[in-house]
């Protein structure tokens, strides 16, 4: 995991100073000369009172808003180095033993226990899973291999009750699944524990929203995507249509969310990010909340396109609730394939929206390369990745959550 910041860009470097008060475009110009160590002093353009950040040869330093005014605090900006807490609260089966009694989705799993006692069995599992496969000794190794961030997957589950949820749909990924939100919150408050005790920091990915945002294991179900709708192949056809006109031939996409009803899934979803900003939202080791992992897949319904007026209004309402919390909390919004990418240029960005990054994952297995070689198959990943990070770190900051530099079999072997 890593961070890229944009052209101008930052992690609350910048927020509207009021609201009669026009902004130019945010570019940082510099003050002085550079000092001895290396650091200069750059103004923001437009600002009355004038906003100004120091920038070291090996440091950066960040504006923090401190109110809904123009009143910033200066802060570290420390480069960010993470590790993901796979598997752990969500299991996926491809990074389970074949023999292990999770190797199916959650959803699957609840379905194959038909009676009291083998649901009691598969919690009990489940929280055996959840004790032993996280430690404080992991976290240890981490700091000595310089990792100063975990992203832990959660599902809606892992927060709430099913009875909490205050919309539910019909489906294999409408059940409630192990472990009980009591023993998924003990064991996030263990992380958040050892990563404050070594000047770690976490950000919380909500990776399993109510329904199912994208119908893939590690969602919490392999078998629905319902999130969306409760049938989504009833309404796909024309749904599909109409949201793809619609959405290219409009100046923004906040137009078209506004008359649209929020996703079946999405009013669970934003109680379940209350819950886990009214239990951590003040801690000092959140580090961001993302809103939700991966929505939407590229070769069944639904795609991102046919519900990404509902995301914006479920993005829109999430960042208010983790606002009314926070203004330094990072939120995070995940964009998973490249052709979706420019559709969210506009969206959540500054003034009405600050501190907010967008996760792009960075597979190499899935860009279709033919390389001649191994190093070639390497080289024609970076500049992909670098490629991707550069067009896009312009319109908001970037956290790569996910990446793998894996061919997923298609690169030669070198003799």
């Amino acid at each position: 995991m890593a961070t890229v910041g944009g052209e101008g860009d930052g992690f609350g470097d910048s927020t509207a100073a009021s609201t009669s008060q026009a902004r130019a475009p945010f570019a940082w110009l510099p003050e002085s000369d550079a000092a001895a160590n290396g650091s200069v002093r750059l103004r923001a353009p437009g600002w009355n009172p004038p906003l100004y950040v120091g920038v070291g040869g090996d440091h950066a330093l960040r504006l923090v808003p401190r109110s809904r005014a123009s009143l910033f605090d200066v802060a570290p900006l420390t480069p960010i180095k993470g590790a993901n807490l796979g598997s752990w609260l969500i299991p996926e089966p491809p990074f389970m033993r074949r023999d292990s009694p999770l190797n199916a989705s959650l959803c699957q799993l609840v379905k194959q226990a038909r009676t009291p006692e083998a649901r009691a069995e598969l919690e009990a599992e489940m929280r055996r899973h959840v004790e032993g496969w996280v430690s404080e000794a992991h976290f240890d190794w981490m700091v000595a291999h310089g990792i100063n961030m975990v992203r832990v997957p959660v599902g809606w589950w892992n927060v709430l009750h099913f009875s909490e949820l205050p919309e539910v749909g019909v489906g294999p990924a409408w059940v409630a699944m192990p472990p009980s939100a009591e023993a998924s919150l003990r064991a996030l408050d263990r992380v958040f524990e050892w990563s404050a005790a070594r000047g770690m920091r976490v950000l919380l990915d909500l990776h399993g929203a109510p329904g199912s945002q994208n119908g893939m294991d590690h969602s919490g179900c392999d078998l629905q995507a319902g999130w969306w709708r409760d049938d989504p192949e009833a309404h796909a056809e024309a749904e599909s249509i109409w949201t793809r006109t619609y959405i290219f031939s409009r100046g923004s996409d906040a137009q078209y969310a506004a008359a649209r009803e929020p996703a079946i899934g999405a009013w669970g979803a934003l109680r379940a990010i209350r819950k886990l900003m009214g239990r951590y939202g003040r801690h000092p080791a959140l580090y961001g909340i993302e809103l939700l992992n991966e929505p939407g897949d590229s070769a069944k319904r639904p795609f991102e396109d046919d519900m990404r007026a509902e995301l914006i209004t479920y993005y829109h309402q999430a960042y208010a609730a983790i606002r009314e919390h926070s203004d330094t909390v990072v939120v995070i919004f995940c964009v998973l394939y490249w052709f979706d990418y420019w559709a969210w240029v506009r969206e959540l960005r500054e003034p009405a929206h600050f501190n907010v990054a967008l996760d792009m994952h960075l597979y190499a297995a899935f860009d279709g390369f033919t390389p001649s070689s191994p190093d070639h198959y390497l080289v024609a990943a970076a500049d992909a990745m670098n490629c991707k990070l550069r067009a896009h770190a312009y319109h908001h900051p970037i956290i790569v959550g996910e990446w793998a530099l894996s061919s997923g079999g298609r690169a030669p072997i070198q003799g």
